[in-house]
């Protein structure tokens, strides 16, 4: 199995047990086109949002490219959340 379909699969586990996908791109982004029930949390607002999530939680994160959503998982186990899977871009879900 390729890196693509595992992270795939780990992606719709981790969704079907409940976690959060947040979608770290800029408002007008998410407005243009999401995920279904994807979280806006642009990456520039993370770090003061850090208190609203919860580090127990597990959380799916993407972006339009992957740039933004592996700075957000670094802030994210930087803070002490353990259960964070970046899905790099938002294309990735979709193509599974």
């Amino acid at each position: 199995m390729n890196s693509s379909k595992r992270l795939c699969q780990q992606a719709r586990q981790l969704l079907h047990k409940g976690a959060t996908l947040l979608d770290v791109r800029d408002p007008n982004e998410y407005q243009a086109g999401a995920l279904p029930n994807a979280v806006n949390l642009p990456l520039r607002s993370m770090p003061m949002a850090l208190e609203r999530l919860a580090n127990n939680k597990a959380y799916v994160i993407y972006c339009g490219t992957g740039m933004r959503s592996a700075r957000a998982r670094e802030i994210l186990q930087a803070s002490g959340f353990n259960d964070v899977l970046d899905l790099g871009s938002y294309q990735t879900l979709q193509r599974c």
